[in-house]
């Protein structure tokens, strides 16, 4: 799960460059299935911010979640789709050995 701050002026940017050092850390890491959460919506310039962010992300296939940590909304969804994604990645494993 990577958990993007969405007060940051160019939380997409900030997004690209983790998946940069993952990806120059070790490629294998790079390639495994991940989840993008947006925090801090609770925060006024999170919420301006989210609309855009979502959208470039979609562009790319990719499907953020928004969230507060703060105020525990959006949390359950994103845990929900970490079970979910690790489930289906156990499964794949599975058939495969």
């Amino acid at each position: 799960v990577h958990v993007v701050d969405g007060s940051s002026p160019q939380p997409d940017l900030e997004f690209d460059a983790v998946r940069l050092e993952l990806k120059l850390f070790n490629p294998e890491l790079a390639e495994k299935p991940f989840i993008v959460a947006y925090n801090k919506m609770d925060l006024p310039e999170a919420y301006e911010n989210w609309e855009s962010f979502k959208e470039k992300l979609q562009s790319r296939g990719i499907t953020p979640f928004c969230m507060s940590a703060a105020k525990r909304e959006g949390t359950h969804e994103v845990i929900c789709a970490a079970y979910e994604l690790w489930r289906k990645n156990k499964e794949d494993k599975e058939e495969y050995e």
